[in-house]
């Protein structure tokens, strides 16, 4: 069996520092950010980099012989970091002699030293050749990114007219809350508070798509009408337990499912084996460290984890 989700962006709970999700509206600095692959001018032919923003116009550049990770370095090939900082559109970082000036969609490497170019660099932006193909014929496809309007989504209004069901979302905002309050004090995500909390807003979407399920048929009765959003075409939000369908910007009809804070995006369907093709989307976040980069992850069957 086949599984295909669409346009899942990660996004961070107690974020350090600017967050954004749209290119258009990043800073400069998001624009010098990426790899970078050699041209074969110079005397070293074959070498990758990579420009990290690290906010506030500072820039960390990790150096790769022989190419970038997975097109050329491996873990035996060295590696080094350099670092800088921006100044009148150009980032100069020098190290031992070498010098790195990187422009625009150029970047050059000179032996400061002993006054030689070695090599100059060229942007470069990596994609799957998978990016956007089209599902094959017999494919689950739990998500496409057109956000078709669903049966949830309409009946979400509806919902409200029972008080059980406002009062379990409030039980599961407040649920959501502790958990960013504790998040934004702990540093560890499996620290036992944090890890109860996340049960709390688990259990809290679990009772709420119960009670979904249970709400819908009285909604039907009252509103005939909806009778066919009820029969339609498979839509994310009865695909998946917790998440939400948000555009993904302003001038864009695409829609991004993405999960709610505290909470996980878990299918409501089961696989054995299959093939998934996932295409998401993380936020640039300059200031933040390690894992608060928009760390998230898939899971596989309850077991297995594909780090993003």
């Amino acid at each position: 069996m086949m599984a295909l989700v669409a346009l899942m962006p990660i996004r961070c709970i107690a974020a350090s520092g600017p967050v954004e999700t749209d290119p258009t509206k990043a800073s400069e600095d998001y624009k010098l950010q990426g790899e970078y692959l050699s041209d074969g001018s110079g005397d070293i032919p074959v070498m990758g980099i990579q420009v990290i923003a690290m906010g506030k116009d500072e820039f960390e550049v990790v150096k790769y012989d022989k190419g970038l990770p997975g097109a050329g370095w491996t873990r035996e090939d060295k590696k080094e970091k350099y670092k800088g900082k921006l100044n009148g559109g150009i980032i100069d970082m020098e190290k031992e002699g070498l010098l790195f000036t990187i422009t625009g969609d150029n970047a050059v490497l000179l032996d400061h030293k002993n006054g030689k170019f070695l090599c100059k660099f060229k942007k470069i932006e990596r994609k799957s050749p998978t990016l956007g193909a089209k599902s094959p014929e017999g494919a689950v496809v739990l998500f496409d990114g057109k956000g078709h309007a669903s049966a949830d989504v309409k009946f979400e209004q509806y919902f409200k007219e029972f008080a059980p069901y406002n009062e379990m979302v409030d039980q599961l905002t407040m649920a959501k809350k502790d958990y960013a309050d504790l998040a934004a004090r702990l540093t560890s995500s499996r620290n036992p508070q944090l890890v109860a909390a996340q049960r709390r807003v688990d259990e809290a979407n679990k009772q709420l798509d119960k009670l979904r399920d249970e709400l819908r048929p009285m909604v039907l009765a009252k509103y005939p009408e909806l009778k066919d959003a009820k029969a339609g075409a498979s839509t994310p939000t009865n695909q998946f337990k917790g998440g939400s369908l948000q555009k993904e910007s302003s001038t864009s009809e695409e829609q991004v499912l993405q999960t709610n804070p505290g909470g996980n995006l878990l299918s409501k369907q089961d696989f054995t084996d299959f093939t998934l093709h996932v295409e998401f989307k993380t936020p640039y976040m300059p200031e933040a460290r390690s894992q608060g980069r928009g760390n998230s992850g898939v899971y596989l069957q309850n077991r297995y984890e594909l780090q993003i």
